[in-house]
């Protein structure tokens, strides 16, 4: 799709340049096998796009309706996918009365564009309205995420309470506490309360607009975090070093060709102000609500045949003006996504402690990582009704959920598993456990975040009793 969509605006050689880097860029890669939607969404923008284009092009009525028609189509099924998609699908009829050169059918060409997308998405809208009693555009989270980043709490240098646990907290609470004290819905309560919210303080809403921009277009942690949160097989730290920096620097490579693109001066890539615009439209969700590096992945895609402009003619000659003009908007982009590296790292990666060496430098006496683990402890069928202790011996780890370091561990015989969500944010040693049987006075000590115990049941030292490093259930398939 990237290939056919960018020969549609240039040349072959560009296309193939854009299809290239699509194939090759890190992000794009590990969203491929997430089970998310950015794959699927990314796709249908994409082909609706080039749908848009050929209804330009058409020679005939007939062609352009149907080319519209199928935009249409694809744009509502990208609404089922994901409800950002409500920027593209205004801004998408303008380009028919851009680029369609007949008048007459430049209404038509919008009117049927906007007709087929409601009708793909009218099921849905349609269950919406029965299950809330209005008309609710595509989300029924819409007025969270507008609270979200617009309250009293957000946090400084993030613009938003997203993955910050304290004000996301003390909002639900208000959240909820107002639609007590109103009797209405606690959606309608989040919406009422940042709408007042961005009505007191005009002034934050763009101060705040401002950080989640920085936050948008930060590197892509969520490509990443996989990786440190030991979804996959822990690697040695030189090697997980190795793969951040190279999501980081294929991301500034990326934005690079995008600037040398759209600046270099060199003709052959049209449209390009219609990707631009549909750049912009695209920001305005999060800048509004809230924002993530996650959101910037259809950006980029849409950003790919001007990246492929951009290799394709790195090498062209070009005025000295151009490459420096290029040059200062790669450095203003450098300027706006460098100061947040570090907050978003200790705010959003959560890694495993086992990688603290590496997350260790970004770490400042304002913003501390948060390192996160789960262990798993299954006792067998012979110790079921046996009373438990598990006590964590390392200085500064806690578990999570009761913020202490000893849990007594009383299971039935068909509850024979416990699940130990375990955080720090100091993991200067590494975490050490003990378990212990008080009937026996047996305590047995383990390192539970350890290569060879990913995945994998291992024994604590006491009879009966094995413990498994997991980020999740998900990466172990059976219980011994």
């Amino acid at each position: 799709m990237v290939f056919l969509l960018t020969e549609k605006l240039a040349t072959r050689r560009t296309a193939l340049a854009a299809a290239g880097i699509h194939i090759c860029y890190p992000s794009f890669i590990a969203f491929s096998h997430y089970l998310w939607s950015e794959t699927t969404y990314i796709f249908l923008v994409l082909a609706a796009l080039y749908a848009v284009l050929v209804a330009c092009g058409a020679s005939t009525l007939r062609r352009t309706l149907v080319a519209a028609g199928l935009a249409g189509v694809l744009i509502g099924l990208g609404g089922l996918t994901r409800a950002t998609v409500l920027p593209f699908l205004l801004a998408m009829p303008v380009f028919f009365f851009l680029g369609i050169a007949q008048r007459s059918w430049r209404f038509r060409a919008a009117a049927v564009f906007m007709v087929t997308a409601l009708v793909v998405m009218a099921p849905w809208l349609a269950a919406l309205y029965k299950a809330e009693g209005r008309f609710v555009p595509l989300t029924t989270q819409a007025g969270y995420n507008l609270y979200l980043g617009n309250n009293p709490w957000v946090p400084s240098g993030l613009g938003s309470s997203w993955g910050h646990a304290e004000s996301k907290a003390r909002l639900k609470q208000t959240m909820e506490a107002h639609s007590v004290q109103h009797g209405i819905r606690i959606e309608d309560s989040a919406r009422l309360l940042a709408t007042d919210h961005i009505r007191r303080d005009p002034g934050g809403v763009a101060s705040r607009a401002f950080t989640k921009l920085r936050i948008l277009w930060t590197f892509d942690f969520f490509a990443l975090r996989h990786l440190f949160r030991a979804v996959y097989p822990p690697l040695p730290s030189g090697v997980a070093l190795a793969a951040a920096l190279i999501v980081v620097v294929s991301y500034l490579g990326f934005i690079g060709l995008v600037c040398w693109g759209f600046l270099s001066g060199r003709a052959g890539l049209h449209r390009q102000g219609w990707i631009l615009a549909l750049v912009i439209a695209g920001m305005a969700p999060p800048l509004i609500t809230i924002a993530m590096s996650r959101l910037h992945q259809p950006l980029l895609a849409l950003l790919l045949p001007v990246a492929g402009h951009g290799l394709a003619n790195l090498a062209a000659p070009a005025a000295t003006c151009r490459r420096w003009l290029a040059g200062a908007a790669f450095c203003l982009f450098l300027l706006l996504i460098v100061p947040g590296f570090g907050k978003v790292i200790s705010t959003y990666l959560e890694p495993s402690s086992f990688y603290y060496p590496v997350c260790a430098p970004f770490d400042t006496a304002e913003d501390r990582t948060t390192y996160s683990d789960r262990i798993l402890l299954h006792r067998s069928q012979s110790r079921a009704d046996d009373s438990l202790t598990i006590t964590i011996v390392t200085d500064d780890y806690r578990f999570a959920d009761e913020a202490a370091r000893i849990v007594q561990w009383s299971a039935s015989a068909t509850d024979r598993i416990i699940e130990l969500s375990i955080r720090t944010l100091r993991p200067h040693a590494p975490l050490v456990m003990t378990v212990a049987d008080g009937g026996a006075d047996t305590v047995a000590t383990f390192r539970p975040v350890d290569a060879g115990a990913w995945g994998r049941w291992c024994t604590t030292g006491l009879d009966g009793v094995e413990f498994l490093w997991a980020r999740d259930l998900s990466t172990f398939t059976s219980t011994p």
